[in-house]
């Protein structure tokens, strides 16, 4: 039995090591004052008591029972989690949770949500927005970084305004948010829609400290922002098409955004307005901005596996296409002109009569018929090929969780449909 502790502790610490990032860390003995300096990996419990498990400065790796020890100091550290794609699965909302699940084991007094989107889904932003809003202890930052969506866009913009502040890099921008509802017929784009996410808007961002007025013109196009100074001090005044309401006395600044437009900031608008504290150009700045300069940065991976779910994502979209025009293409679904031909009859070598018969045949001789089968051969092998796709993405991310068996029994259905044509 003592044998199978010890080995759980040895498993337990192993997979703490492999988990948890190194910080510098001091730990002072109750009784006796002395010092250790080291890296505290985690804690775990053996025989009801609670240990530090910890790597020292020369490398070995000590238990020290929290009755007897305790952390003196502890640098800071920062946890960093991307969100760099579009918020269009679940797999980014799934991908989140678990980075941030494992930032508790960091300890981390910040974590950054450094973001990179064209936007996407409301219902996944607001599941982001709910999982940042549930984090408790450490302060929640949006870093607006910039890369290859040039910024925080549509959902994007809303899951910054969760965060308890908002930096942005140089050169990226923040807003721009249109819902609509995708049709047969293309984008329905409905006033309802817009009031009520212009409200999700200005409700998150009321919660969290930041310009509502702001929040709210970059859903609502009818919203028109100006600048005024009113007794020396700068404010914003909205109106709804018709300009905005000048406060008795105030000085005239510019306008920020007219009737007809979305608001999009880039980052000094965005510091000015005070929708972000502060511009920074890199993680290491951003750290400086937070007073938090010699702080420990961990990065929590997302991107990676977030990319795997997005792949699997596409390709099943494009596969029930493909599979559409495959079942379109079905030849046996389209009508064909057709012939009667007559055979006569007439008497075989032994002098037995075989009577004539008519039978019916494609009177272009089969090759509309042809075409068509070759058409519907090609989707289908492109619907394997899109199947091989997808359960490769599938190996890379396991939480898609796909059913193998599903995936493959359509694949040997659509070799049986290519069989018979």
């Amino acid at each position: 039995m003592a044998h199978a502790r010890r080995r759980s502790v040895v498993i337990l610490s192993i997979a703490l090591t492999l988990a948890v990032a190194a910080w510098a860390d001091t730990f002072k003995n109750r009784e006796t004052g002395a010092t250790l300096d080291g890296t505290l990996l985690g804690k775990y419990k053996t025989d009801g008591q609670q240990h530090y498990y910890v790597k020292t400065e020369t490398g070995e790796r000590v238990s020290l029972a929290t009755t007897e020890w305790e952390v003196v100091k502890r640098s800071a550290t920062i946890c960093i989690i991307e969100i760099r794609v579009p918020l269009e699965t679940q797999g980014v909302d799934e991908e989140v949770r678990c980075a941030i699940n494992r930032s508790e084991w960091h300890r981390p007094d910040v974590i950054v949500f450094e973001i990179d989107t064209p936007g996407g889904l409301v219902a996944y932003a607001e599941g982001l927005c709910k999982r940042i809003e549930n984090i408790r202890g450490p302060k929640t930052v949006a870093f607006v970084s910039g890369g290859e969506h040039r910024g925080a866009f549509s959902a994007g913009a809303l899951v910054a305004m969760a965060c308890d502040s908002i930096y942005i890099a140089k050169g990226a921008s923040i807003g721009a948010a249109t819902p609509f509802l995708s049709t047969p017929k293309g984008p329905l784009f409905t006033e309802k829609m817009t009031s009520a996410l212009a409200a999700k808007f200005r409700s998150v961002a009321e919660r969290h400290g930041h310009p509502p007025l702001i929040a709210g013109a970059m859903v609502d196009p009818d919203i028109e922002l100006r600048e005024v100074t009113l007794r020396g001090k700068r404010q914003l005044t909205a109106g709804k098409g018709g300009g905005a309401p000048i406060p008795a006395g105030a000085e005239l600044g510019p306008w920020i955004t007219r009737k007809g437009k979305l608001l999009t900031l880039t980052a000094a608008e965005a510091l000015r307005h005070s929708l972000a504290d502060g511009v920074a150009a890199s993680r290491a700045e951003l750290a400086r901005s937070l007073g938090l300069g010699d702080a420990k940065i961990v990065e929590l991976p997302t991107t990676r596996s977030m990319r795997a779910w997005l792949t699997a994502g596409a390709i099943s979209a494009e596969f029930a296409a493909s599979l559409r025009l495959a079942l379109r293409w079905d030849p046996a679904q389209y009508e064909y002109e057709m012939v009667q031909r007559i055979v006569e009859g007439f008497y075989d070598s032994q002098g037995n009569y075989h009577p004539g018969h008519s039978y019916t045949v494609f009177a272009d001789g089969g090759r509309l018929w042809r075409y068509r089968a070759e058409m519907c051969a090609a989707y289908i092998d492109k619907c394997l090929g899109l199947i091989k796709e997808y359960l490769q993405a599938a190996q890379k991310a396991r939480k898609l969780k796909v059913d193998r068996k599903v995936i493959l029994r359509c694949a040997r259905e659509l070799k049986q449909w290519k069989q018979g044509l």
